[in-house]
């Protein structure tokens, strides 16, 4: 299954995508910000943000969301 850059629907280049990542790791923005930032769609921005598309690429970055369980 091909996967990101190489579907055949993408509409998002791989660097918007690098960009949507550091904004959500830099934990200021909003999805709605980010949308206006980079043009990627805010439903992508959460798919992003809760890994759920684009993985390959959002695995190397950090950044706290719900799904992130932290333990002290």
């Amino acid at each position: 299954i091909p996967k990101g850059a190489e579907r055949y629907n993408n509409v998002n280049p791989v660097e918007n995508i690098h960009n949507v990542c550091e904004l959500l790791q830099e934990g200021i923005y909003n999805n709605v910000e980010i949308e206006a930032i980079t043009g990627v769609s805010r439903k992508t921005v959460g798919q992003i943000k809760y890994r759920k598309q684009w993985k390959d690429i959002s695995s190397a970055y950090k950044w706290w969301s719900a799904t992130t369980i932290m333990y002290t």
